[in-house]
């Protein structure tokens, strides 16, 4: 098993997920451990996009492994930076401060 990190993983159906992916090579699988869906709104008032992540499956635990066969995934990517700390903050409920944040506390 490979253990590879945070990543996007498109799957034939449509959808993405993102998580923490593993590669099961003995099996041809892929595990996604706290899988999560990005869903992108976009707010008119501010005329911005919005990012949230939705738990891949509603009605599970979300520390549940999902294992997706070989021949049911199109691509896997990494995530960007931003991603990565939307998925961490997510997963911890802690928020980062940025560098610009935390240049105005440190103004006070």
């Amino acid at each position: 098993m490979l253990e590879v990190g945070i990543r996007l993983v498109h799957l034939i159906s449509g959808e993405d997920l993102v998580g923490k992916l593993t590669i099961d090579t003995d099996n041809h699988e892929y595990i996604l451990d706290r899988a999560v869906r990005p869903n992108v709104n976009f707010d008119p008032q501010q005329q911005r996009m919005h990012v949230g992540l939705l738990p891949a499956n509603m009605f599970s635990d979300k520390d549940t492994a999902i294992v997706l066969k070989n021949d049911h995934v199109l691509w896997i990517v990494e995530v960007s930076a931003q991603m990565q700390k939307l998925y961490n903050e997510s997963m911890t409920g802690l928020s980062l401060a940025g560098t610009d944040d935390l240049k105005q506390i440190l103004k006070g």
